[in-house]
């Protein structure tokens, strides 16, 4: 389903979950107390005390990572690992925390991959999840360290991606045609919150250089940066970045993904798009997907359509949180394949691990009014839009 992940290991620790060998064993130093005395010249006496360890069984990854998640759990159970270079959030959560008492085994496995030329990586144990990039040196860039009751950690927080779908056909640069689906998906994953906000594509809008035009049209009319650009200023949310396809690299992606299931709500027939189906749960291609987002002969128009978007992009999230977030760096891989972005790789990473903490997510369509400017439709969005977007600046909408 998912293409093999690319990543060489330079070096490997050879120890399986049921070794009698761990990778790393660390212990508190003996503890030495002054001893009660009568005398003028104190007693010293040393009291060894049951040490706590942390044992760690972890194959199949680069020493410096194994060396790097070892000493985050010795730091986080004992606080006596090395100074550690953790993300702002994540550090301040592990310094907080009451060293542990006796043996911690922690059997983990891992997600390699390699994404916009970086090694990446997800180590889970239990419900643990450990993100880590060599760029080029290894280092932690989040964590969810559940077994000690911390949330997950994975950078500044509430994420906001704009996510565009482009009218380009196969053969054309999606990066110069008109943006034809546009949403923001909004993530708070330290308390499981998000949102999908669409936002109709003929939106009249004025661009920062002084372009007024329809939201679809900034992108071939200017460039994705402009757009990007205008929607920070439209939403007067502090969007991270886009992720960026034409109709060949979301059937693609669909397909090398596997397709997902999709639950349809109601019958289509529209020739245009070649949107046929019946309600109801059924397996999408990338085919299928792109037609039931392209169709808009439907009430409500662009608003509808919008929306459905929308519905094709929870199927997908729900498609890839099934596979576990250990797979995630080989599900980047497949989306860097098949989208154009201005996010690193520890953006991707993080924002990508965020999606496995969300709960329900909301689905709406910002409100507009149709209107016309010389001869052509246009959306005028209107105050409840402006509403629904200062309600999504902390990352989810309390109003749907």
């Amino acid at each position: 389903m998912v293409r093999t992940i690319a990543l060489a290991v330079t070096s490997a620790l050879v120890f399986g979950a049921c070794s009698s060998t761990p990778v790393a064993t660390t212990a508190r130093p003996p503890v030495t107390t002054i001893a009660p005395t009568t005398t003028a010249v104190p007693t010293t006496t040393t009291t060894t005390e049951p040490p706590p360890t942390v044992r760690l069984y972890l194959s199949g990854v680069p020493e410096p990572l194994a060396e790097l998640v070892k000493d985050l759990y010795i730091d986080a159970h004992t606080s006596s690992s090395p100074p550690l270079d953790l993300p702002p959030g994540l550090d301040t959560l592990v310094e907080n925390l009451v060293p542990g008492e006796g043996r911690l085994t922690i059997r983990a496995a891992a997600g390699l991959g390699e994404v916009l030329d970086t090694p990446i990586a997800v180590i889970t144990a239990g419900d643990d999840v450990i993100l880590a990039v060599a760029d080029p040196v290894w280092r932690i860039v989040g964590a969810k360290l559940a077994r000690f009751g911390l949330p997950a950690s994975y950078g500044d927080e509430p994420k906001f991606l704009l996510v565009v779908g482009s009218d380009a056909r196969p053969g054309e640069n999606p990066l110069r045609a008109r943006a034809d689906s546009l949403h923001i998906v909004a993530m708070t994953p330290s308390s499981g919150t998000g949102a999908i906000v669409g936002i109709p594509r003929d939106s009249y809008v004025t661009t920062p250089d002084g372009l007024t035009d329809k939201l679809t049209s900034v992108l071939s009319r200017r460039d994705v940066d402009m757009l990007l650009a205008t929607t920070r200023e439209l939403t007067s949310l502090p969007v991270d970045g886009y992720v960026l396809t034409g109709f060949q690299g979301f059937t693609g992606l669909v397909n090398s993904f596997g397709g997902f299931v999709f639950d349809v709500p109601f019958a289509m027939a529209d020739k245009a798009s070649r949107a046929f189906f019946q309600p109801g749960e059924q397996m999408f291609d990338g085919a299928a997907a792109l037609a039931f987002s392209r169709n808009r002969h439907l009430r409500g128009g662009d608003f509808t359509r919008s929306f459905d978007q929308g519905l094709v992009m929870l199927a997908g999230l729900r498609a890839v949180r099934l596979l576990g977030v250990r797979r995630l760096p080989a599900l980047l891989e497949l989306l860097t394949g098949h989208t154009a972005t201005d996010l690193d790789a520890t953006t991707l990473l993080t924002m990508g691990a965020a999606v496995y903490e969300l709960g329900q997510v909301p689905n709406v369509v910002v409100d507009g009014i149709p209107d016309t400017v010389n001869g052509s439709s246009i959306v005028r969005l209107t105050d409840d839009a402006v509403a629904t977007f200062k309600d999504l600046a902390d990352g989810t909408l309390d109003s749907p």
